[in-house]
């Protein structure tokens, strides 16, 4: 089935796996347009990234000298693209050969949804966090950290992935940047990912946009993928985990800013450190 939908896959050092990425997206049942930008990558991943790309017939590859970013670096392809959809994948996100047929097929059957996404697992089959999500707040991040969300209802808590799933689409505030299917008409509304955000977050800015804006975002259970991840952030992990909780001030700062917002920003920031400390330290006693 030809298609109007571009696949856009930012890698940076992503190994092997980004072979497997790529094999499983020339095997997909809908004919699509690839761009893959790898955001300075070593020598000896831009070299493997380079034989999987030249084994796709007419897969672009961009080469970025550094890493500019997860943003920047799919808003150079979202800039060249022409095709009326565009899929962002992760390359440690694994589809399935009817994936994205049945995401576009959804997104062609219902105009008035400009953004989709789909059940993400764990290796372990079961629901990754994050894959279908309430936009963040400050109770709602508070009662996510402090394990209050199985006693409130699920509007009041951040991440969805502990309530029933959907036996059919929904609408959700968000999705998981690992995999979302967008209306390029949609962006040409609600705008580019912010570059401001180095990696993580730059996704829940995107759909809190996409959400002001009146623009429908759907989450469909059926549709399934597995995400293999951190394969590319294992080997600087603290470094991920910096530019995870500067990212989530500055969306707070954004939406709630101001003096005032200070106090409750740090608060939450605290709150965030001190589970990842506490993951850690758990992580070092079990090895």
């Amino acid at each position: 089935m030809e298609a109007s939908l571009t696949v856009v896959v930012v890698t940076h050092n992503s190994g092997v796996i980004v072979g497997d990425c790529l094999e499983r997206l020339s095997g997909s049942s809908l004919s699509i347009e690839i761009i893959v930008v790898d955001n300075g990558s070593d020598r000896e991943n831009l070299a493997l990234l380079r034989a999987f790309t030249e084994k796709l017939v007419g897969a672009e590859r961009i080469e970025n000298r550094e890493n500019v970013g997860f943003s920047a670096a799919n808003n150079i392809a979202l800039r060249k693209i022409s095709t009326d959809f565009v899929l962002l994948l992760n390359p440690d996100c694994l589809v399935e050969s009817d994936t994205i047929e049945q995401l576009y097929r959804y997104l062609m059957e219902h105009g008035d949804v400009a953004m989709a996404g789909c059940l993400i697992r764990n290796m372990d089959g079961s629901e990754q966090q994050g894959g279908r999500r309430n936009l963040p707040t400050y109770k709602r991040l508070l009662v996510q950290y402090l394990g209050l969300g199985r006693w409130l209802p699920a509007r009041d808590t951040y991440l969805l992935n502990q309530a029933p799933l959907p036996d059919k689409p929904v609408a959700v505030e968000a999705i998981s940047g690992a995999l979302m299917m967008v209306r390029r008409s949609a962006i040409a509304e609600v705008g580019l990912l912010d570059e401001r955000y180095f990696l993580h977050w730059e996704d829940l800015d995107w759909c809190k946009r996409f959400y002001d804006a009146g623009q429908k975002i759907a989450f469909i259970p059926q549709v399934v993928v597995t995400h293999i991840k951190g394969t590319s952030s294992e080997r600087v992990r603290w470094r991920v985990e910096l530019h995870k909780h500067f990212g989530m001030l500055r969306y707070f700062w954004t939406y709630n800013g101001g003096l005032l917002m200070l106090p409750v920003s740090l608060l939450l920031f605290t709150v965030a450190w001190a589970r990842t400390l506490l993951r850690a330290a758990q992580l070092s006693s079990r090895r």
